[in-house]
């Protein structure tokens, strides 16, 4: 017979049993920037940060590219100039930022094919410049 005592780690009380917790989010991104983790190089965490701001960057953009179209829609009393006024910043800054991020995806690229290519270099070398040989 199993005895339900108060020290088995079962909830015991109303409160214990309805428990909501919200977390954060478990989108990569987030995760590399977190950071704790060994096999996250520091180019994944600089791609991620410049990720993140080329998205922030980009939303924060479209309240002003609003206020424009609003701006010119008032100086010239058109509706289309305004709005293509507008889309032209907003695809402007946002087509910056994303460059942005590919040049540094690039640069990131470049940096972690080099390390590889040590590391290969490394162990085929044996690390002494002599080439291994199989019997």
């Amino acid at each position: 017979m199993y005895r339900h005592d108060a020290d088995d780690g079962r909830p015991t009380t109303i409160e214990e049993l309805t428990t909501f917790r919200l977390g954060v989010p478990t989108w990569p991104a987030f995760m590399y920037l977190r950071g704790g983790d060994p096999l996250v190089r520091r180019t994944d965490r600089i791609e991620a940060v410049v990720l993140l701001l080329a998205a922030l960057v980009s939303v924060m953009t479209i309240p002003v590219a609003l206020a424009v179209t609003t701006a010119v829609h008032d100086g010239r009393g058109t509706v289309a100039v305004g709005v293509i006024a507008g889309a032209v910043l907003w695809i402007g800054v946002s087509g910056a930022a994303a460059a942005a991020f590919l040049a540094t995806r690039s640069v990131c690229e470049r940096i972690r094919s080099a390390s590889w290519q040590r590391g290969l270099d490394a162990l085929v070398d044996h690390g002494d410049g002599q080439a291994r040989s199989h019997p």
